[in-house]
């Protein structure tokens, strides 16, 4: 670990000089340097003015030099929004996370990855703070590159350390205390025009394409935490080589704040990954994270909205999940197949995995894709889930999954969130809302609205044979009983 924290520095031009006597006044500095265990950063309580401002917090943005980083964004991201929004409210702020709530400031977190292994990660970070896309200060800590003891505790580590530095920095700038002691109004984020950002050469998570329709705002109910679950949420609306899938990434969101309110998934077990984000690589290798983390007991969510396709190429039609990069030409190599994605989850320790899939494989239109000159509405092969998997689809096999009229989500998305998010899928009224008791409120609305549009989608559940029923299966609980 001292080797390689040693070649990194030299390496980033600090030279020959770097010793252990260095590595160790470095890591007084950024605890995390040298593999050396964390040190907390103390919370400067807020006072004055500047308590019970209202912060809103996006998803930080990620950027890198190394392309062996790539893989390790999306989890930095979730590690630091966790550790960003719970340091701040222990140092007296409020915090909001849908961009459409009114609040006093935007703190948007900026996270630069220089170096990234099996065991080390490096870089630098800073706090864009903002008001009506107005920049009040920015907040940089400086070039301290900070590394952890092993895969598994680089992004929590460096979570933990950096977000009370940022907002100490943020609760200490003159800049900021000035604006909190003036007038100002809060203003709803979604509505400001972003703050221009310093032109870059490394990579962004930030997806490219039109930005999607704006979502309504919207709160959930509060079920009992899941604390040992894990999900992954992928929504892709543009693709890189084929149409777009309009509402997909709305739809990830949207779930992704379900998860949190309702399933009470802490952030650090939940990824999200959005547009240019959901590769390929970038879906196995989250896929890979949810089998390696997921424990003895725990659940595995998997949600999943953007074009399906079927295998044209044989008589098998097996079904593919399209990623932002894949070639409707080349399925076989650039798509990942459904049945792939649940041999991963029943191959890993939960006791159980919800596959939720807001796409189709019909070949006929809305999410679904065909190589150019294949015909459509090729016979689509049925997946039987593993033993400990079920499947919920948004439509059947021949059939298309298409957008709500009122809402820029996919139709189903709409009401799988609405039914949980709400309770109002709780058909007998325990409190508990079983996947067949959703599927029960989720289906007929599905396929009434569908009418409407004049086409037919159906959505479906299959669960493996380890399950039983699907009333056996709960989806969400702890909701006021009838």
């Amino acid at each position: 670990m001292k080797n390689r924290a040693r070649r990194l520095w030299r390496a980033a031009g600090v030279g020959q000089a770097w010793t252990m006597r260095a590595c160790t006044a470095a890591a007084a500095l950024a605890p995390l340097a040298c593999g050396l265990s964390p040190v907390p950063v103390p919370v400067t309580p807020t006072s004055g003015s500047m308590k019970g401002l209202t912060l809103y917090v996006p998803e930080p943005k990620v950027s890198w030099r190394d392309k062996d980083c790539a893989a390790r964004a999306s989890s930095i991201a979730q590690e630091f929004l966790a550790a960003f929004v719970k340091t701040a409210q222990r140092a007296g702020y409020e915090t909001v996370s849908d961009a459409a709530t009114p609040a006093d400031l935007t703190t948007t977190v900026a996270i630069n990855l220089s170096f990234c292994s099996d065991d080390y990660v490096a870089g630098t970070s800073s706090l864009a703070v903002t008001s009506g896309g107005k920049n009040i200060d920015t907040i940089a800590p400086g070039e301290i590159e900070i590394g952890a003891l092993s895969n598994r505790e680089t992004p929590h580590g460096w979570a933990m350390y950096y977000s009370p530095v940022l907002l100490n920095g943020m609760s200490k700038s003159a800049r900021v205390r000035e604006f909190a002691e003036g007038p100002h109004t809060s203003v709803a984020s979604a509505s400001q025009a972003p703050p221009s950002a310093p032109a870059s050469p490394l990579a962004s998570m930030t997806p490219p394409g039109p930005s999607p329709s704006a979502l309504p705002a919207t709160t959930f109910v509060r079920g009992t935490p899941q604390p040992s679950a894990f999900a992954l949420v992928v929504g892709i609306d543009h693709y890189r080589d084929v149409i777009a899938a309009p509402g997909a990434r709305n739809d990830a969101q949207r779930f992704a704040q379900l998860a949190r309110q309702t399933l009470g998934i802490a952030e650090s077990h939940m990824h999200v990954a959005l547009d240019d984000r959901a590769t390929k690589t970038d879906i196995e290798s989250e896929l890979a994270w949810l089998k390696a983390s997921a424990t003895s007991g725990s659940r595995i969510y998997f949600f999943y909205s953007g074009h399906g396709a079927p295998d044209t190429q044989s008589a098998s039609g097996a079904p593919y999940l399209v990623p932002y990069d894949a070639n409707a030409k080349m399925l076989a190599t650039t798509a990942i197949p459904l049945s792939t994605v649940m041999a991963t989850l029943a191959a890993s320790h939960a006791k159980d995995a919800l596959v939720i899939l807001d796409s189709c494989f019909s070949g006929a239109g809305g999410r679904s894709v065909l190589p150019p000159g294949a015909r459509p509405l090729v016979r689509v092969r049925e997946e039987t889930p593993s033993a400990q998997v079920a499947l919920f689809t948004a439509s059947g096999s021949s059939e298309i999954s298409g957008p709500a009229s009122d809402v820029p989500l996919g139709l189903f998305t709409k009401y799988v969130t609405e039914g949980l998010g709400t309770g109002q899928a709780d058909g007998d009224g325990d409190g508990d809302v079983s996947l067949a008791e959703l599927a029960d409120y989720v289906r007929p609305r599905v396929q009434r609205d569908a009418k409407r549009d004049h086409r037919e989608q159906t959505p479906g559940v299959t669960v493996g044979s380890g399950i039983g029923e699907a009333k056996n299966f709960d989806v969400a609980w702890g909701f006021p009983t009838k």
